[in-house]
């Protein structure tokens, strides 16, 4: 075979070879792309897990940032939702004033311990382009909570989700929320 033929066989091949390889190499980023955008976890995916409570911030009309009136700097909680589109709220002052008389608690112990703490329980829905997720609550500490929906804008900070929401404290002033949760492992 003459060496002219041998170097336009090899030069083909080595052609041919180069042009598999960059169509091997294009397909491969094309599916990691449509991978990554397939991968990336829903609104509602993300929000799946068991949360605690990180801070509360309250912000006045006036504009001033304080801690949440009702729950103190030191506010505790957990919030949890599952994968079926349940959820649970727990919410507590931790510094509330312990009964003297645990089975018998006066009037204004009674008051101090339910102004010092919030919970509810129900479903949830997600609506993912507006960033929101809706409680519908079925049992609440507050009876006339129970059976009502209440709207929180959620977005997530690395390893937290932050909820803000805009509600009256139980003195009836509008205040804007900002709740921050760390996920539990």
């Amino acid at each position: 075979m003459p060496i002219s033929w041998i170097r336009i066989r090899h030069g083909w091949e080595f052609a041919l070879k180069i042009k598999v390889a960059s169509l091997v190499l294009v397909l491969t980023f094309t599916a990691c792309a449509l991978f990554a955008k397939d991968s990336k976890a829903s609104l509602r995916q993300e929000l799946v897990g068991a949360w605690k409570l990180v801070s509360i911030q309250a912000q006045y009309p006036d504009g001033r940032l304080d801690s949440d009136p009702d729950l103190g700097p030191r506010a505790a909680g957990y919030l949890i939702y599952d994968s079926g589109g349940h959820m649970c709220l727990q919410l507590m002052n931790p510094d509330r004033f312990d009964w003297r008389n645990p089975p018998n608690a006066t009037p204004a112990e009674a008051k101090a311990a339910i102004d010092g703490y919030d919970a509810y329980c129900g479903s949830y829905e997600v609506e993912e382009s507006e960033g929101v997720v809706i409680h519908h609550r079925e049992l609440a500490l507050v009876p006339n909570e129970a059976r009502t929906s209440v709207e929180r804008h959620v977005a997530f900070q690395g390893n937290h989700l932050v909820i803000k929401l805009f509600e009256k404290d139980r003195r009836g002033q509008p205040l804007k929320y900002t709740l921050t949760w760390e996920r539990l492992k």
